[in-house]
């Protein structure tokens, strides 16, 4: 467990109302803008929000005369003021008569009635406050001439309407489980977990026994429930770390004989498979511009084409894999009008003709009949094979990227626990299963969306991570493919070709330590779950559980509680919250290992309780604060929420105290946050269709949205 801070924050106000309702001396009843119950409530504007996320006193807008100070070589400065603001027309003089009229100026009637009208100064006639041209330059310092970052977030129009706030509780009572901590199996119970009858909650090493055998009793910290256990002292934990072995897993001659469809394959003592599958369509010959030397797999000094960038970082993982991990199965998988399993480049590559793109069981069983033969040799005996096939990949025609993916997925299904699919693509899926292009009819959609929440199933079952990469200046509609990369652990990047061995580093060395994961987490019964998908949460709304799949040496996920409403506390009679020194936590992480146990390590802990704000404050972990804002915005946006995501960025990084903490947060967050105002400004999808949410989501917010999910400290503190 990580804490937001050393203690847990109760409002007093509110243990306050509940005890009044109790005792009925008055009938009170909380109202959302209680300043005292509600005081970790933060309210934000539209207008909060339009400003960038580095600056929230400057608006996002383009440099103005109104903002800009002027350059020092400037021969005649000009105020700074807006123009415009002071500017007061001319009041329509009164008509003269004629006789005074031609006395005073002289002039015939006619030509009188030709005068315009006094109109303001030429310079004052301009709109809004633009620089004249020739003092653009001389105007815009230096550091505003630079080149704009990765997001530059469009200024907005003004909000139709009534301007918007939005509101949401923002304090310190955050939690950070480690899951990667499962690796080690700390301490291994025998016998079977002792549960509350109740709530289901683990006997720990903080629960109280009293009495002695056989008439024990533990009351559980969790729901206050007395049960009656019998247990020695032997088999009390005595750790806050518990293992229990549900299931042991098969012996490996068993796991052999079993049908390939149904298990993960070769014995976890080999070297993990990792799949490229790879886009060979028309679309990667597109070229870039080279550094003027000649690269390996390129034709030009001059230029490089993207398949070409390609080859050189596969070359390159090759190279490194062969050197530290030689056991290592690596395998090719590539797809234009058709898709060709390559395998390790030692046999004869199989085709997988356009008459089974549309058939799900075909492919996943033709790919996995054929994967002992055709990705059967380590590294170390296929490296030579490798790079000579490498070399005659040549680009084809269309994108049948979704019977590709899933063919790679059934080949790496075979390989140990841990193995990896990693798709590098430049376009739309537009042949076959999980085609993504020109998708208009709302069936069709819903049959893509489920055919990769399928694939992703699959994968996780088995064990195998799936990373989407695709390259910049394309859009592939990743957030289509996404349910497979959330599903196992894998990540979303969308990167320079020139960049891209760096990536692939990265994800492989990424190790899988336990798979089919569900996290349950259990909190006192006075608790809520903040901010939590209610279709996670149970009835009482104090067990939280979540699917994870695979969890790497990289997994982290928080969470957020607080104290229930006054109306559900008051009809606790067994419960005094004022009375609470300590709240009790605990996770539940049931898994696979890669020995195949089916086990349950539980976690436990107590935390001290203050009533005072400002004291949970004092002792708050910012860092984690700011990672956990990170994932919640991500989470909501996820969901189409992109202006409370953006909203809730704002509010967290408006609590961070300290000038470090501040700054590590905004480093983290601000392309995230320029994305979803990129994505905001777009015509948004119905409400309620998640489907058409995620055909209508930019690669550019998919990336960061992954990027946020699987955010840890670790990974936080470096950016």
């Amino acid at each position: 467990f990580g804490f937001g801070s050393k203690k847990a924050y109760i409002s007093k106000r509110k243990v306050e109302i509940v005890e009044k309702k109790k005792s009925k001396k008055e009938e009170m009843k909380i109202e959302e803008d209680d300043d005292e119950a509600y005081s970790s409530c933060s309210s934000i504007s539209d207008e909060e929000l339009d400003a960038p996320m580095d600056d929230d006193d400057k608006p996002n807008m383009p440099p103005t005369m109104s903002n800009v100070q002027p350059h020092a070589n400037f021969q005649q400065p000009i105020p700074q003021q807006n123009f415009m603001a002071n500017f007061q027309p001319m009041p329509e003089p009164k008509p003269l008569s004629n006789k005074k009229n031609r006395q005073k100026k002289k002039m015939p009637k006619k030509q009188m009635m030709q005068q315009p009208m006094m109109q303001p100064p030429p310079m004052l006639q301009q709109p809004m406050m633009q620089p004249p041209p020739m003092m653009q330059q001389q105007l815009i310092p230096p550091q505003m001439q630079q080149p704009f970052p990765t997001v530059v977030p469009p200024p907005r129009a003004a909000h139709p309407g009534p301007k918007k706030k939005y509101r949401q509780e923002v304090d310190t009572n955050v939690v950070k489980l480690n899951l990667r901590v499962i690796e080690d199996q700390g301490q291994v119970a025998t016998g079977d977990p002792i549960k509350c009858n109740n709530c289901q909650a683990f006997f720990s090493i903080n629960s109280k026994v009293l009495g002695e055998e056989p008439n024990q009793a533990w009351t559980c910290e969790f729901c206050n429930y007395t049960n009656n256990i019998s247990i020695e002292e032997e088999e009390k934990p005595t750790t806050d770390s518990t293992t229990y072995i549900l299931e042991a897993g098969k012996k490996e001659e068993e796991s052999k004989a079993m049908d390939t469809s149904a298990t993960p394959g070769a014995s976890n003592k080999e070297g993990i498979s990792v799949i490229f599958c790879l886009d060979i369509s028309g679309s990667m010959d597109a070229t870039l511009p080279s550094a003027g030397k000649k690269m390996k797999y390129g034709k030009s000094p001059n230029y490089v084409t993207r398949l070409q960038c390609v080859k050189l970082a596969i070359d390159q993982q090759i190279e490194n894999l062969y050197k530290d991990n030689p056991n290592t199965k690596i395998g090719f998988v590539t797809f234009e009008n058709s898709v060709e399993i390559i395998g390790d480049a030692t046999q004869q590559s199989l085709i997988i003709g356009q008459n089974l793109f549309n058939n799900y069981e075909g492919i996943l069983e033709t790919s996995i009949g054929y994967s002992d033969n055709l990705l059967k040799s380590s590294i170390c005996d296929s490296k030579t094979n490798l790079l000579n096939k490498l070399e005659t990949i040549r680009t084809g025609g269309l994108t049948a990227l979704g019977p590709a993916l899933l063919a790679s997925v059934g080949i790496a299904g075979r390989g140990a626990v841990g193995s990896k699919v990693v798709l590098c693509t430049d376009g739309l899926a537009n042949k076959g299963l999980g085609m993504v292009e020109n998708l208009h009819n709302p069936k069709l959609l819903q049959e893509t969306s489920d055919f990769y929440e399928k694939v992703g199933n699959y994968a996780q079952q088995h064990g195998v991570t799936v990373s989407l990469i695709s390259l910049v200046s394309s859009e592939c509609k990743l957030e289509m493919l996404s349910p497979i990369a959330n599903l196992t652990e894998g990540d979303i990047l969308r990167v320079d070709p020139m960049k891209l061995g760096d990536d692939f580093a990265t994800m492989i060395a990424e190790r899988v330590i336990a798979t089919q994961a569900q996290v349950e987490v259990q909190i006192h019964k006075g608790l809520t779950f903040r901010n939590e998908s209610s279709e996670n949460l149970n009835g009482t709304l104090n067990m939280m559980t979540r699917k994870v799949g695979n969890i790497t040496n990289e997994t982290e996920i928080t969470f957020e509680y607080a104290l229930k409403r006054p109306e559900e506390l008051s009809t606790m009679e067994d419960l005094d919250m004022s009375k609470i020194t300590h709240l009790p936590f605990q996770t539940r992480v049931i898994y696979k290992s890669l020995s195949g146990d089916k086990c349950v390590r539980v976690f436990s802990s107590m935390q001290s309780v203050t009533f005072e704000k400002e004291e949970a404050k004092e002792e708050a972990d910012e860092v984690l604060l700011g990672m956990h804002a990170m994932k919640g915005a991500a989470n909501l946006a996820e969901k189409g929420e992109y202006r409370q995501a953006q909203a809730a960025a704002k509010m967290w990084g408006k609590k961070l105290g300290s000038k470090e903490a501040k700054k590590t947060y905004i480093s983290n967050t601000k392309e995230l946050y320029g994305a979803l105002q990129v994505q905001q400004s777009m015509a948004p999808a119905p409400k309620g269709n998640k489907v058409q949410q995620r055909l209508g989501t930019m690669d550019l917010v998919s990336t960061n949205l992954n990027k946020a999910k699987r955010m840890n400290m670790k990974k936080f503190i470096q950016f």
